[in-house]
């Protein structure tokens, strides 16, 4: 029950099926800049990529939700740090380091 809260509380802020990659000459950019918004988030929030923590299952439950039901949330590169800063915040889960605003 509270993941459930957790989810819909973290995905409220949030609104995107499959992620839309650019189809555009700029897709080496976006790919660049996906890995850098990640690199950022898994900084700020050690757990990110850590199977059995409750941010990488409101993550990942995040990243499904917006494939199924708004794929261009993912036209912004910097979908990762949104994505954790968003469940962290619902989790109350306090950034490693200071968030730096994004580009």
């Amino acid at each position: 029950m509270r993941s459930i809260a957790v989810l819909l509380l973290c995905l409220g802020s949030l609104a995107a099926p499959a992620i839309a990659r650019p189809h555009h000459k700029d897709s080496t950019a976006y790919t660049q800049a996906v890995k850098a918004s990640t690199a950022k988030a898994m900084a700020m929030f050690p757990d990110y990529d850590v199977p059995g923590t409750s941010i990488h299952q409101a993550i990942q439950d995040e990243i499904q939700r917006q494939k199924e039901i708004n794929p261009s949330y993912f036209k912004n590169p910097d979908w990762p740090e949104q994505i954790a800063r968003n469940c962290a915040a619902v989790l109350g889960i306090a950034p490693a380091r200071p968030m730096q605003a994004s580009k």
